[in-house]
C-alpha cells in the first residue's frame, strides 16, 4: 500500500472521528433538563340565590318569600282556593367564571295541605311571562360571554281550583283550611357547568330555553 493511500485513509478516519464528535456534541445540547411548577387560577364557582351562598347552605327556604294577592274576597298573604301570587328568585353569578345551565323544579311538598298549589308561569328579568304547565321545569343557559351577573326570576303560583288537572274537591279544600297546616311548595334549583359539547346551537337559548307566552298574570 502506498504512502499516499495510507495517508488518505488516515485523513478519512480523522474526518469521521471529527464528524462523530460534532454530532455527539450537537445532540448533547438537547439533553438539558429543567423543572418547574405551573401556577394556574382555578375558575370561581360561587352562585348566590336570594343573597345566600348555596355552597355553604343549600337550603333556601328562609330566603324565599311568597306574596299572595288580595281581592274583595281573599285577604292578602293568605291562601284560599283560586288564590294567586308569586315569589322571586334572584341568581347572582358575578363570581362564576364558567358558562352554566340552571334548572328550577317546583312541586307541592308531600306534607302540603294544598296539593293543587302550582306554578303557572314565570318572567325573566321583567320580560314577558312564560306559561308553565304542571310538571314543567324552568331552564336556562348563562354563557360566560354574555357577561350576565344577575338573573331575576318572578315565579307565579296559584291554588288551582278550576282546571281539569285539579286533584282536590270541595271537601278536600275545606279540610285543608280546617287543618291549620301550611301550604308548601318544594323549589329545587340545580346549576350545571356547560362546555362546548353541551351548548345548545339555538342562540335564543343564551338566557332561556323557553319561548315567551302570555302576559304577566294580573292582580285579582
Amino acid at each position: 500500500m502506498t504512502i499516499r493511500r495510507r495517508l488518505g485513509r488516515l485523513i478519512a478516519c480523522i474526518a469521521l472521528l471529527f464528524l462523530i464528535l460534532v454530532v455527539t456534541d450537537t445532540y448533547s445540547k438537547y439533553l438539558s433538563e429543567a423543572t418547574g411548577t405551573t401556577d394556574i387560577d382555578v375558575a370561581r364557582w360561587r352562585i348566590l340565590v336570594n343573597g345566600q351562598d348555596i355552597r355553604n347552605n343549600a337550603n333556601i327556604s328562609q330566603v324565599i318569600t311568597p306574596y299572595l294577592y288580595s281581592n274583595n274576597h281573599i285577604a292578602s298573604n293568605i291562601i284560599a282556593p283560586t288564590s294567586t301570587g308569586y315569589f322571586d328568585i334572584i341568581i347572582n353569578c358575578a363570581d362564576a367564571d364558567v358558562s352554566f345551565e340552571y334548572e328550577i323544579n317546583i312541586t307541592p311538598n308531600e306534607d302540603s295541605s294544598v296539593e293543587d298549589l302550582v306554578a303557572t308561569g314565570y318572567s325573566l328579568d321583567g320580560a314577558q311571562t312564560v306559561s308553565l304547565a304542571r310538571g314543567d321545569d324552568i331552564t336556562g343557559q348563562v354563557l360566560l360571554s354574555s357577561n350576565t351577573s344577575t338573573i331575576n326570576l318572578r315565579i307565579y303560583i296559584e291554588w288551582d281550583d278550576d282546571s281539569q288537572y285539579a286533584t282536590m274537591d270541595n271537601d278536600d279544600d275545606t279540610a285543608a283550611t280546617a287543618s291549620g297546616d301550611d301550604a308548601l311548595l318544594d323549589v329545587n334549583l340545580s346549576f350545571t357547568q356547560l362546555n362546548e359539547n353541551s351548548l345548545n346551537n339555538n342562540n335564543n337559548n343564551t338566557n332561556n330555553n323557553n319561548e315567551p307566552g302570555n302576559n304577566e298574570p294580573s292582580e285579582p
